[in-house]
C-alpha cells in the first residue's frame, strides 16, 4: 500500500514539475536602456525561475497599446506612449516605473561637429512624438536649431538600428543612451555633441498591463513583478552584465521580435 501511494505522489510530482511555463508577453518600442530590465530577466534566467516563458516583441507604442488593450499581450514596457494613452482614458495600468529621469546624448556623424552643421540634416528616432525625439528637439533648442523646421525626423528602427544606419551615413543625427551611446563614440567615433540627464522628469521605462491582464492573470502579473525586480537589483551591482543584453549584436536569441507597424 505505501509502495502504491509513494508511486501516486512521485507521478503527480513529475507532472507538476513538466507543467509549461506561463507564457508572458511584453512589447518594447527599442533595445535600449528603456527596456533593459526585461532584458536582463530574460538573459539571466529570472523570468525561468518564477515559471515564466517570456516573448519579448518589438513594436511601435501605438500598435502595443492596441494589443495590450485588446488582450494579445500582457505587458507594455512602452512608458511614454502608454501614460499618454492612460490619460486618454484607455483601460491601462502602471504597475512599476524604473526609469524617471532621461538620459540621452545627441550623437552626430564625424563630419558634424557643430551645431550649425546639422541644419537640413535627418534624425533618426524610434517614434514620433516618444521620449527619444522629446529629449533630441530639447538639445537641437538648446544648440540654436529649430528641430520641427531644420531638422528632419525620420522612423528608423530601434536604437542598435539607429546606430547602424548611422554609421551607414543613411542618418546624421541619432539619440541614444548607454551602452548603445559609448558603442557609437569607442567603436565608430562618432560625436557626443549634447546630453540630458536631469532637467525634468519623464517616465521612460516601466511596466504597464491592461486591466483585463490585471484580471485574468494576477499571478503571472506578480511573477513579472518578481523577474523584474531581480533584474533591477542585478542592473544596479553588475555593469558588464547589465550592458550585455543591449549592445549591438548581442541579442538573446530567445527574444521575439515583431514587425507590426
Amino acid at each position: 500500500m505505501k509502495t502504491i501511494v509513494f508511486v501516486l505522489w512521485l507521478s503527480c510530482a513529475l507532472a507538476l514539475s513538466a507543467q509549461a511555463d506561463d507564457r508572458v508577453r511584453i512589447t518594447y518600442a527599442s533595445r535600449s536602456i528603456s527596456s533593459i530590465m526585461a532584458f536582463i530577466a530574460n538573459d539571466r534566467g529570472f523570468f525561468k525561475e518564477e515559471h515564466l516563458e517570456p516573448q519579448l516583441i518589438l513594436t511601435r507604442g501605438t500598435t502595443a497599446i492596441a494589443a495590450a488593450v485588446a488582450g494579445d499581450v500582457e505587458a507594455i514596457h512602452i512608458m511614454g506612449t502608454a501614460i499618454r494613452g492612460i490619460i486618454q482614458g484607455l483601460p491601462l495600468k502602471v504597475l512599476a516605473v524604473n526609469q524617471k529621469l532621461p538620459l540621452f546624448w545627441l550623437v552626430t556623424r564625424p563630419d558634424l561637429k557643430t551645431f550649425n552643421n546639422l541644419k537640413g540634416k535627418t534624425m533618426a528616432v524610434t517614434t514620433i512624438g516618444g521620449s527619444q525625439q522629446l529629449a533630441g528637439f530639447i538639445m537641437l533648442r538648446k544648440g540654436g536649431i529649430d528641430p520641427t523646421k531644420e531638422i528632419t525626423s525620420i522612423v528608423s528602427g530601434d536604437v542598435p538600428s539607429q546606430l547602424q544606419a548611422q554609421v551607414a551615413g543613411a542618418v546624421h543625427i541619432t539619440v541614444l543612451s548607454p551602452p548603445t551611446v559609448f558603442v557609437a563614440r569607442d567603436r565608430y567615433k562618432l560625436n557626443l555633441l549634447a546630453s540630458i540627464s536631469d532637467e525634468y522628469v519623464n517616465f521612460i521605462s516601466g511596466l504597464i498591463v491592461s486591466d483585463k491582464a490585471l484580471q485574468e492573470k494576477p499571478a503571472i502579473m506578480k511573477r513579472t513583478l518578481r523577474a523584474l525586480a531581480k533584474a533591477n537589483r542585478y542592473f544596479r551591482t553588475n555593469d558588464t552584465g547589465s550592458a550585455a543584453p543591449l549592445l549591438p549584436g548581442t541579442v538573446s536569441q530567445r527574444t521575439k521580435k515583431s514587425k507590426k507597424t
